[in-house]
């Protein structure tokens, strides 16, 4: 999903149609879906300001898993929500 960078609201799929269509950008039904999408999104990148949506994720490890990889999964972790080291484990929750 792509965002407005100022409101960071949702760009509807008609406002992305729009450009694509202002773009001379055609999907191609062939063609994969992910390697059309890694050539349009520069060029929407162009004609309108976007940017990708941030994804809320969780995860949960036993504690003995956790204190070998706890540093490593903070430094990813952007905007840490929760970290909570109860019940024999660990769970990080964060915007990444």
């Amino acid at each position: 999903m792509v965002v407005n960078p100022d409101t960071k609201r949702p760009i509807p799929t008609s406002v992305i149609d729009k450009a694509l269509h202002e773009l001379h950008f055609s999907l191609k039904p062939n063609r994969n879906a992910k390697q059309q999408a890694l050539e349009a999104i520069p060029k929407l990148r162009e004609a309108i300001r976007l940017e990708r949506a941030k994804m809320r994720i969780r995860i949960a490890m036993p504690s003995h898993e956790a204190k070998i990889t706890h540093s490593r999964l903070k430094a990813l972790f952007s905007e840490l929500e929760l970290e909570d080291w109860a019940e024999g484990g660990l769970e990080m929750v964060s915007l990444f």
